[in-house]
């Protein structure tokens, strides 16, 4: 997502996946509860 209008020098925006239901629930477990056994597929999916 991307404001309009978007500051300048705003950097473009990716996303590996759409943020919703099991890549959401992922996530959320990943950043608040330190399950990091996803720590190397998130981050090959987000070097793709």
């Amino acid at each position: 997502m991307t404001p309009e209008p978007a500051p300048p020098g705003l950097p473009p925006v990716a996303a590996a996946a759409v943020y919703e239901d099991p890549v959401r629930a992922l996530l959320i477990a990943h950043k608040e509860r330190g399950a990091y056994a996803a720590t190397a597929p998130l981050g090959d999916a987000l070097a793709a």
